[in-house]
């Protein structure tokens, strides 16, 4: 016969210790932030006032095929975009940043082209189409991208670029008697109407933090129910840069699970006091 008690007890410790063990990994440990890129001492990273501005949509830029667009046709109301400000040419930071995101975004479950955009945009208004073409195939094809939906090389004029760059508060010099620009590196998630959601600056992404991201920015237009129900589960640091487990939600939800579990056993000691009452009583 069923020994329901044991049953329920068994069930009430079980949830305790589950509960414990949540309350414990939602205390935050050491993190490491990403690795500071030492190209760009000097040039201040985007300020944080620019989280939900929305870019100038009305811009116009070229794609790689040579198509004159305006920004906003990026940006199709379905779908976020990671973008990335670079310049095809560049022989410092641009390559490294673009080559990390590749990497990165292979471990992860959501898929440009099906979930995402990923827009690289040139700040150097004198390269060509066939420039932004050839870097486009050469990462297409490295990384296993050979239909390239979703994958955007854009350039653009002095005029656009300085539109763009002003809403991405993104400041770069030009460097005397070279062809390079001194730069930060950020990556920046944009939700699927244009508004900045979320900057990342540096390189030695978490390939969570960019899953984590652009499921924020999505809205919850893409990823699956547990993708945005997992994302409840994690803040943004901003001093770090970096998701974070949020710590409170996590122990409301542990603190929940202990007093369901405890309802149950409560609940099933009076039915058994009662019903062996009433036996009595017969």
């Amino acid at each position: 016969m069923i020994n329901f008690r044991s049953i329920v007890l068994a069930c009430l410790f079980a949830a305790i210790s589950l509960s414990g063990q949540i309350i414990k990994d939602a205390v935050p440990g050491d993190f490491t932030p990403a690795t500071p890129a030492k190209y760009t001492e000097g040039i201040t990273n985007p300020g944080a006032h620019i989280q939900n501005t929305t870019l100038p949509l009305d811009t116009e830029v070229r794609l790689d095929s040579g198509k004159t667009v305006k920004l906003g046709e990026l940006f199709n109301g379905d779908k976020p975009a990671l973008l990335c400000m670079v310049y095809f040419t560049c022989r410092s930071t641009c390559g490294p940043l673009m080559n990390d995101v590749y990497n990165k975004i292979r471990d992860i479950n959501i898929k440009p082209g099906k979930d995402y955009n990923l827009i690289y945009l040139s700040m150097e208004p004198k390269e060509t189409i066939e420039v932004a073409h050839g870097k486009k195939a050469n990462y297409l094809k490295e990384f296993g991208y050979e239909a390239g939906e979703g994958h955007h090389f854009i350039t653009a004029s002095q005029e656009s670029i300085s539109k763009i760059t002003k809403a991405l508060d993104f400041k770069f010099v030009a460097i005397s008697d070279t062809s390079d620009y001194s730069h930060p590196t950020v990556t920046y998630y944009i939700t699927p109407k244009g508004k900045i959601s979320r900057f990342i600056t540096g390189f030695g992404f978490n390939p969570q933090d960019i899953r984590l991201s652009l499921l924020d920015a999505g809205q919850g237009k893409i990823g699956s129910i547990l993708d945005n129900a997992l994302l409840r589960c994690y803040r943004f640091d901003p001093k770090n840069k970096t998701y974070v487990r949020n710590s409170m939600l996590l122990m409301s939800v542990a603190g929940a699970m202990t007093l369901i579990s405890l309802a149950l056993f409560l609940g099933f000691m009076w039915y058994h006091e009662f019903k062996n009452k009433d036996k009595s009583t017969t």
